[in-house]
């Protein structure tokens, strides 16, 4: 992996190097995206394999509240993209020693986030069914 560097994305930008987007504002600062937020750094990387395990990397790190030490300011706090950066390359060079954990545990969170789509939909739909039938029994 190469020396991890986080940019302040700018709105008129474009990458031509594979990159993934964390919002760097707020206390959902560190939360990874394949499309830019209003406040958001960009992670440029070598390869797509790199780029999806720095994603998961990130999205661990923000789902563990592991961010959250890193802000600065109190109004609306601001990701220090150096601190950022440290502790995504500590928990890259941690997480090499055992790569099998790492991509096994990669496979289950998508198949979680997955089964997590599916029943908001289906919670979506019901909602929907909910109201039909009220709007029925009212005729």
């Amino acid at each position: 992996m190469q020396d991890l560097k986080i940019q302040l994305h700018l709105s008129t930008a474009t990458y031509n190097q594979p990159h993934f987007f964390i919002q760097s504002n707020g206390y959902n600062a560190g939360r990874p995206s394949a499309k830019p937020y209003n406040n958001s750094y960009v992670l440029l990387v070598n390869d797509e394999v790199e780029k999806g395990m720095l994603f998961w990397i990130c999205f661990s790190l923000w789902k563990t509240n592991r961010f959250v030490p890193l802000l600065e300011g109190s109004g609306h706090p601001v990701l220090n993209s150096k601190l950022a950066e440290n502790l995504i390359d500590k928990t890259c060079r941690k997480l090499s020693e055992q790569p099998g954990n790492f991509l096994s545990n990669v496979k289950e969170l998508k198949e979680l986030i997955q089964t997590e789509n599916l029943l908001a939909a289906q919670i979506k739909m019901i909602k929907h069914i909910k109201k039909a039938l009220t709007k029925k029994m009212l005729r």
